[in-house]
C-alpha cells in the first residue's frame, strides 16, 4: 500500500497544482483587465469578491518597489508588507510566474508586465518592464484531507485484502489437507 499511497499523493497533488495554476491563469486575465485599464476601484472590487472564494487565502497586489499596494488582507496592507528579497530579484529577472509550494498552502506570484495601456496612469513606467507583481495564496488543506482519506481507505482496503487471502489460503489448506491425511491413513493400512 505504500507505493499505492504516493503513487496516489502523486497524482492527486499534480491534479490539484494544475486546477490552482488554471485558477491563476484565469485570475491574472480578469485582474490584467482592471490593471491594464487603470480600473483600481474595479480591481479593489474584484479582491474583495475573491476572499469569498473558497481555497484562496490571499490576494496581494505588490508594486515595483515589491510593497503591497492593494491586498485582501487588510493589515498587510496597511503595513505595506514587502515581498521576500530572493524572489523579488527571480521576478525581476523573469517574466514567468513563480509557485511556491508551502507545507498548508501554496502562493503563486505572477509579474505583472508594463503593457502601454498602463502609461495612462503611470507615464514614467517602461513597456516591458515590470510593474507589479500579484501574489494569490491557495489552501491545502483540501488537498491534504483527501490524501489523508484516500491513504486510509488504501490501508484499510490492503489490510482488508491481506485478511481474505490468509481465510482462502486456510481454507484452501483445509480442502488439500485433510484428503491428503485419510489418503496416508488409507496407504499406511494396506
Amino acid at each position: 500500500t505504500a507505493i499505492l499511497n504516493s503513487y496516489f499523493k502523486k497524482e492527486m497533488t499534480r491534479a490539484y497544482m494544475e486546477s490552482v495554476q488554471y485558477f491563476a491563469d484565469s485570475l491574472q486575465e480578469s485582474f490584467s483587465d482592471s490593471l491594464e485599464k487603470g480600473e483600481m476601484d474595479d480591481f479593489k472590487k474584484l479582491l474583495e469578491r475573491m476572499k469569498t472564494i473558497e481555497g484562496i487565502k490571499l490576494i496581494n497586489l505588490y508594486d515595483q518597489k515589491f510593497k503591497i499596494n492593494l491586498s485582501s488582507e487588510i493589515n498587510l496592507q496597511k503595513n505595506k508588507h514587502s515581498l521576500e528579497a530572493p524572489y523579488q530579484s527571480r521576478l525581476k529577472d523573469s517574466a514567468e510566474s513563480l509557485r511556491l509550494m508551502g507545507e498548508s498552502s501554496t502562493r503563486i506570484l505572477m509579474p505583472q508586465i508594463v503593457t502601454p495601456d498602463c502609461l495612462r496612469c503611470h507615464p514614467h513606467w517602461q513597456v516591458g518592464e515590470l510593474g507589479g507583481v500579484i501574489e494569490l495564496w491557495f489552501d491545502l488543506t483540501p488537498l491534504k484531507d483527501s490524501i489523508s482519506r484516500q491513504k486510509a481507505m488504501l490501508t484499510l482496503g490492503g489490510t482488508a485484502l491481506v485478511l481474505l487471502l490468509c481465510i482462502l489460503v486456510y481454507f484452501l489448506s483445509l480442502s488439500i489437507i485433510k484428503p491428503l491425511e485419510k489418503m496416508t491413513i488409507a496407504m499406511s493400512k494396506l
